[in-house]
């Protein structure tokens, strides 16, 4: 028992034979062809693309956007207090931000480090850009430090010394960084700020 249906769309109408109950199996056929969009294959390939394009462009994205030596030493004091902060807790020691003044580097350290290892993190130490200069490092209570190292510790109760680094910038330009006790993140502020006598 075969009957003919009638299929509209896209020309002249066409009798198209069917199984025996209503369905035409050409008729499906043609709509599944017509029917457009991406495979998986398809999209899996072009993400692939993406990614490898942006793995190439973002480092050199991010290189031009940190040229600012005030944001390259402000994250490495922000990033560091932190470590620092997290460390002491978790490893339940004492650990240190050393400045040298003289030489305008700074790195950090751990209680219980051996001499070989400390010197490893010495020689990982974050070197100032040159228009930037730590003009002293503040304690309250105990005053200044001008030259030599000063040392801000984080211990393992979960706060730090409390400190300002004052920096200079170009030789007129002045901020500070306030290392807070007991809160996660330094503060910057763009003027030299002092602890009141």
């Amino acid at each position: 028992m075969s009957a003919d249906i009638n299929v509209v769309g896209g020309g002249p109408e066409k009798l198209l034979p069917t199984d025996g109950f209503g369905k035409n199996k050409m008729a499906r056929q043609r709509l599944f062809r017509s029917n457009k969009g991406f495979t998986l294959i398809e999209l899996i390939v072009v993400l692939a693309l993406m990614s490898i394009v942006l793995f190439f462009v973002m480092p050199r994205f991010q290189n031009t956007t940190i040229k600012d030596s005030k944001k390259i030493m402000s994250l490495w004091i922000m990033t560091t207090n932190r470590n620092l902060k997290t460390n002491a807790l978790k490893h339940q020691k004492r650990y240190a931000m050393h400045i040298d003044l003289d030489n305008g580097t700074l790195w950090s350290s751990g209680d219980g480090m051996t001499a070989e290892e400390t010197e490893k993190q010495m020689q990982k130490s974050f070197q100032l850009p040159d228009d930037l200069k730590i003009t002293d490092v503040e304690y309250p209570g105990r005053g200044k430090i001008t030259s030599g190292r000063a040392d801000i510790f984080f211990y393992k109760e979960n706060f730090s010394q409390m400190a300002f680094i004052h920096v200079e910038k170009d030789g007129y330009q002045k901020m500070t960084f306030q290392i807070d006790p007991f809160l996660p993140d330094a503060r910057i502020v763009d003027e030299y700020i002092e602890f009141e006598e």
